[in-house]
């Protein structure tokens, strides 16, 4: 970079090309601010959606859980707190650089602005027109509604991650996980098939205390008999064998029938 000399020695006025190389400058370094403003805005809301995402996968498994959930409460409210702390530091490191980045593009169009005046850009004249009429290149607050989106989306998402919090405490089952109504329908179906919860199995009869363990009783067994085809059952008179004994004597009497089969007909 050249610049011109005064007659004493000291340093003048740029040269043109000195100033054109600067105002090259200038405005690369502006572009390269503002690119990285959106940059870190992206990678905001990108990071902002994960949360989400996340939040969102443990609220659905907490309101349809396939077993059930133990320590819900604390789930839930360690949801909230989490969700909060992650997006209130994404939302303040990300606005902060971006600020940041916006003052440097700000001084770089403060110097873009002065050099354009210095190749007299903004001067006019009767025959011609400036080349140059704004003055607040790189001084706008475009950003500010930039930051304002990244906090307006952490908001939201913590919003909804409280508002589902007081809805699970509200409609939480003791001793259970899910809400009431998620509660009851694994009671009905099962949890997790889907299927009708099986029929308990029905009591034992040969247990203790059943009525052949009782005195004064017995079990009499009765054989089935099945004939052959073409004869028919025929019974013998009953023989009767026994000892006396009162309605609470231990002995009993049982009769023995003799079943034969005999030819259909006779």
């Amino acid at each position: 970079m050249t610049a011109q000399h005064d007659g004493d020695g000291s340093p003048g006025r740029p040269d043109v090309e000195a100033l054109r190389a600067n105002k090259r400058e200038m405005f690369d370094g502006m572009r390269a601010y503002h690119q990285s403003e959106l940059s870190h805005a992206n990678y905001a809301i990108t990071m902002l959606l994960a949360v989400a995402a996340a939040a969102g996968a443990v609220i659905v498994a907490i309101t349809f859980p396939q077993h059930p959930v133990e320590h819900q409460p604390e789930i839930v409210w360690g949801l909230v707190v989490a969700v909060a702390a992650i997006t209130l530091t994404i939302s303040i490191t990300a606005t902060s650089k971006i600020g940041a980045d916006h003052a440097t593009y700000a001084l770089y169009g403060r110097e873009y602005m002065a050099t354009c005046r210095l190749l007299g850009f903004y001067e006019k004249s009767d025959d011609t027109k400036a080349l140059k009429t704004s003055t607040t290149i790189g001084q706008g607050s475009g950003y500010r509604k930039t930051q304002q989106i990244i906090w307006a989306f952490a908001g939201v998402l913590n919003v909804l991650v409280l508002a589902f919090a007081l809805m699970a405490g509200t409609l939480a089952v003791p001793g259970g996980g899910g809400t009431a109504a998620t509660r009851g329908e694994r009671e009905h179906t099962g949890p997790a098939s889907g299927t009708e919860r099986p029929a308990p199995p029905a009591p034992d009869a040969k247990k203790p205390g059943a009525l052949e363990d009782q005195p004064g009783h017995i079990t009499v067994n009765v054989p089935v008999v099945v004939c052959p085809p073409g004869n028919q059952p025929a019974s013998a008179p009953p023989s009767s064998s026994g000892g006396a004994g009162g309605p609470n004597s231990a002995s009993a009497s049982s009769s023995i029938v003799v079943v034969t089969c005999a030819p259909a007909g006779k």
